[in-house]
């Protein structure tokens, strides 16, 4: 029985994050265990697994996400790429407190330091670089200025 559990816990900490996991679920899933009926059992734990897939599926999104697409989003790892290259979208005239940098890839940024910078390029490369303390360093290029910046979306 306790091979069970431990089976179905294994396969529920697939499926999902551990900071999600539901407290009711895993709940469920003692209560299933202590169930002494074979047939109501398996009935009990292939209902709760059923769920875990569910839930996994509509809300594990980042499973098959790639690493351009958590850069900023996530905690860094040591596989977690350094840096991250793109392009601005449309015109860029610098950068003040609060602007948010939408870049090719659908990724925005929100400047969140002091550094004030006015310009006018059309699509500049960017080049988004981990800082210190989990913070990442926006650079434009043909623009002196780097900024702190915040992954937003």
């Amino acid at each position: 029985m306790r091979f069970i559990l431990l089976l179905c816990l294994t396969v529920f900490s697939l499926y999902t994050n551990a900071d999600t996991a539901d407290k009711n679920t895993i709940k469920t899933l003692i209560e299933c265990s202590e169930i002494t009926d074979n047939k109501q059992r398996l009935v009990c734990f292939d209902r709760q697994l059923l769920q875990i897939k569910n839930n996994a599926k509509t809300n594990n999104k980042l499973v098959n996400t790639s690493q351009e697409e958590l850069f900023g989003k996530q905690k860094p790892e040591e596989s977690a790429p350094k840096s991250l290259e793109s392009h601005i979208k449309g015109v860029f005239k610098g950068w003040v407190k609060g602007k948010i940098i939408t870049l090719e890839n659908g990724q925005k940024w929100k400047v969140i330091s002091q550094t004030k910078g006015y310009t006018k390029l059309t699509n500049p490369k960017v080049t988004i670089s981990k800082g210190v303390l989990n913070s990442y360093d926006m650079r434009v290029e043909g623009f002196i200025s780097k900024a702190k910046v915040k992954r937003v979306k």
